[in-house]
C-alpha cells in the first residue's frame, strides 16, 4: 500500500494498471475486444501471477504467428456502439511500453519503502542469479 506521496497511486494501485495493460496486450495477440478486469479481490502474489501468466500467454502466441497473423492483432476497445481499432505497433507503443514505465515506479517505490528489488535479478532471463 506503500506511495511516495499522497498524489501518486500506491504500488498495488499501479501494480492493479499493470493487471490491466497486461489484459489488454493478450487480448490484441488474440485480436479480442478488451474488457475491464476486475481486481478487488486479488492479493498482490495472485495479480502478480495473472500478469505474468497473460504476458506469457501472449508470448506463446506471437513466437507461434507470422507476418500474416500479425495483420489479426488489433488491440480493439469498444464504448457502447462505437468500436475503436489499432494495429499491432500501437500495442508495442501503447501498452507495453506503458507497463515498462509502471514497473519502474513500483522497483522505485519498493526502495523508498525499505523492500529493495532483488538485484541479483536477471530482467533479460527471468532467472535470479546466485
Amino acid at each position: 500500500m506503500f506511495a511516495a506521496s499522497k498524489d501518486v497511486r500506491t504500488i498495488d494501485e499501479t501494480l492493479d494498471h499493470i493487471v490491466g495493460l497486461s489484459n489488454v496486450i493478450l487480448n490484441a495477440t488474440h485480436g479480442k475486444v478488451n474488457s475491464v478486469v476486475d481486481m478487488s479481490k486479488l492479493s498482490y502474489k495472485a495479480k502478480r501471477e495473472l500478469v505474468l501468466d497473460k504476458l506469457y500467454q501472449a508470448r506463446l502466441k506471437l513466437s507461434k504467428s507470422n507476418s500474416e497473423d500479425m495483420e489479426t492483432m488489433d488491440m480493439i476497445f469498444k464504448r457502447g456502439e462505437s468500436k475503436r481499432r489499432y494495429d499491432f505497433w500501437f500495442t508495442i507503443n501503447g501498452p507495453i511500453s506503458n507497463a515498462l514505465w509502471h514497473v519502474g515506479q513500483i522497483v522505485a517505490q519498493r526502495r523508498m519503502s525499505g523492500n529493495p528489488f532483488n538485484g541479483k535479478v536477471s530482467v533479460l532471463s527471468g532467472t535470479v542469479r546466485p
